[in-house]
């Protein structure tokens, strides 16, 4: 049996599963990105992005219950996992699926008169009953630590939809429609490839059908303010492009897609660290865990600002491989210091939150964080503002959503400091005058040097920090 002595040393094995698995995930999401657009039109690209918006709603359809098990059970090992009440609750997913589903079909075949809209919904409705019951086994695995698990039951769907859209492009299929229903398809096959690796979650003991409601409710009500903090989160983004899609056309929205998409990918890839990081987080002292809040939120901040190294190079080859797209490239040059704070957010913060039981500060901040969204989307959309304005608001929203999630974790653990936050801001700074102001190769050379410089600086805070996290267990 290996032996583990450190919370630096257990991260990093189990990261090094997730990160490699996700590494091909990336690459099959990011060729979606990158290729798509080139083949099947502004038009189909803008509804093909319209149906992935649709789809980041699917898994609020559990109404908090996944959230509740992933809550009272984060940090157990699987072998300490109750699996006939497991059992019973992925059977009431399955039905909550089904009425969901069928009350979606009933909107979009009635009520919806945008034929393209309609369909999307109908495809959405037939995701729903794959996704939810697939949702639970993946919080199973993410909970106990079964990272390998975790990472294959999400790269078995990306690689699935990847294989079935590459051949139907090469057939000369481009019609969105038959790329979506490809992507449900995948999502059948992740359903099979996770049950396949859940050791023992088959069988036929169950609830009885009182006691596996009772326990559902309970599972609401526990998960609940988790759910609707995650919900509130997703809405931010989704506002922005909703609003765009309103307001200024499916062209116009295929395009701040696009930048969204393309800014997702640094967000995709420090998802691998978050993955690992509750359960073992879970697992440490209050004091422990103080400690370590400031190391992993530096360490997170200098990662994605060397990255931001390779910005210019890869936008002078988009530009070259998709030239319609320009303005895509100008949004992205706004929004990208934007995944600092949402990187910061998502993998250390909101954990942080949710391992100290502050589910309801998570969403009092995520409600402030959308209120703030919307406000922006009504001041551009009333004073018919132009479109960057509104995108310098959700970059605002974001340092003011981990400033606030800081202060919220400071008030319990005092040790908890800002530094990472400021280091952000100065990597932002340095990252818009490279690219907005000064541009070109001589603007990436001096982002790249005063990264150098950043890092230089707080070299010694990044060796403190990798002390506090090795001999943190």
């Amino acid at each position: 049996m290996r032996k583990i002595h450190s919370f630096l040393a257990t991260f990093t094995h189990d990261f090094s599963y997730s990160f490699l698995l996700n590494i091909v995930n990336l690459l099959i999401k990011t060729s979606f990105v990158f290729i798509l657009p080139k083949l099947i039109g502004v038009e189909d690209f803008g509804y093909w992005q319209l149906y992935f918006l649709y789809t980041f709603f699917i898994a609020f359809g559990h109404l908090g219950l996944v959230d509740g098990i992933y809550l009272k059970n984060g940090g157990k090992y699987y072998r300490e996992l109750d699996f006939r009440i497991l059992r019973s609750q992925f059977l009431m997913l399955i039905g909550m699926g089904a009425v969901w589903a069928g009350l979606l079909f009933l909107y979009s075949q009635y009520f919806l008169l945008d034929a393209n809209k309609a369909y999307i919904l109908t495809v959405i409705a037939l995701d729903l009953i794959l996704s939810l019951p697939r949702t639970l086994i993946s919080v199973i695995f993410q909970m106990t630590g079964m990272i390998k698990e975790y990472s294959f039951s999400l790269m078995s769907e990306s690689a699935s939809s990847f294989f079935m859209i590459v051949i139907m492009l090469l057939c000369g299929i481009r019609d969105y429609r038959y790329l979506i229903l490809a992507d449900c398809g995948a999502r059948c096959i992740s359903l099979w490839v996770s049950l396949h690796n859940a050791p023992g979650f088959i069988g036929r003991q169950f609830m009885i059908p009182l006691e596996c409601m009772k326990e559902a409710i309970s599972n609401i009500s526990v998960g609940l303010f988790l759910l609707l903090s995650n919900m509130v989160g997703l809405i931010v983004i989704a506002s922005v492009r909703f609003a765009v899609e309103d307001q200024w056309g499916i062209v116009a929205f295929s395009k701040v897609s696009l930048a969204f998409s393309i800014s997702s990918v640094a967000i995709t890839a420090t998802g691998a660290a978050s993955v690992v990081l509750f359960p073992l987080l879970k697992r440490l002292t209050k004091k422990n865990l103080e400690q370590s809040f400031s190391a992993l939120s530096l360490l997170l901040i200098i990662l994605l600002a060397v990255l931001f190294c390779l910005y210019y190079p890869g936008v002078r080859i988009l530009e070259w491989w998709l030239p319609q797209y320009g303005e895509s490239f100008y949004y992205l040059t706004i929004i990208l210091p934007m995944t600092l704070f949402d990187s910061n957010f998502s993998v250390i913060g909101s954990n942080f939150l949710k391992v100290i039981r502050k589910e309801r500060n998570l969403l009092s901040i995520n409600v402030l964080a959308v209120l703030f969204t919307w406000i922006c989307i009504f001041i551009v959309s009333y004073f018919r503002l132009p479109l960057d304005l509104l995108l310098w608001g959700i970059v605002a929203q974001s340092f003011i959503k981990m400033g606030l999630t800081i202060r919220a974790l400071n008030r319990v653990m005092p040790k908890v400091r800002y530094f990472g936050l400021f280091a952000g801001a100065i990597v932002s700074i340095l990252f818009y005058i490279s690219n907005l102001l000064i541009g070109g190769w001589i603007g990436c050379g001096i982002y790249g040097g005063g990264c150098l410089f950043l890092v230089w600086a707080v070299s010694g805070k990044i060796r403190s920090s990798l002390s506090v996290l090795n001999g943190t267990g």
